[in-house]
């Protein structure tokens, strides 16, 4: 093994084994200097170190496409262990999480009341075809004022058909689709 590498830094997560077809693999990330993004680092065999111990780890960089470089480590040495877990560090550690929890779970409320009313407004008009399409047009002409809007003193009417209302609801539901694909391909990756 000529040329490894040396690097330093601190264990972030639990070491993790990932089957392959082949043979297993361990990884867990780590917070390099110099780095923001935590790199994930791979072992052919499981490692014992403890999550936050400062380490230092000898391998190679692998060859990768990806933003965030990954490293191989063949050897690796503890320089020192974590600080003991206290009741202290972990209420340090939990309260972060629970600002960023509650930030997405009132995004995903928000998220959640935006599509039930979207299949609210699906269900009226349907309704409303029922009965017939001046009621429908009624409808329509309400949901003009709706989305009307003022600019440079000016007020701007929509006119919408049930066509061009339907579209318009489309587009509204593209921003939240896209953000739902997004967190679905991320979890199919993991």
């Amino acid at each position: 093994m000529d040329n490894l590498t040396t690097i330093q830094g601190i264990l972030t997560s639990r070491i993790e084994e990932k089957n392959t077809k082949t043979e297993p693999y361990y990884y867990g990330f780590f917070q390099v200097p110099n780095q923001t993004q935590e790199i994930p680092v791979v072992f052919k065999s499981k490692p014992s170190i403890p999550k936050g111990s400062q380490v230092e780890l000898k391998g190679h960089w692998a060859n990768s496409n990806s933003t965030r470089p990954s490293f191989t480590c063949h050897h690796y040495q503890i320089l020192s262990n974590p600080p003991p877990l206290t009741t202290k560090s972990l209420r340090e550690q939990i309260q972060p999480l629970l600002s960023f929890a509650l930030e997405q779970k009132q995004s995903w409320n928000q998220k959640v009341d935006f599509l039930f009313k979207k299949l609210e407004e699906l269900k009226r008009l349907e309704e409303l075809n029922k009965f017939g399409s001046q009621y429908l047009q009624a409808h329509l002409l309400l949901k003009n004022t709706e989305y009307s809007a003022f600019s440079e003193g000016k007020l701007i009417m929509e006119t919408f058909t049930q066509k061009s209302y339907l579209e318009r609801m489309a587009s509204e539901l593209e921003d939240t689709e896209r953000r739902i694909k997004a967190i679905q391909n991320k979890e199919a990756n993991q």
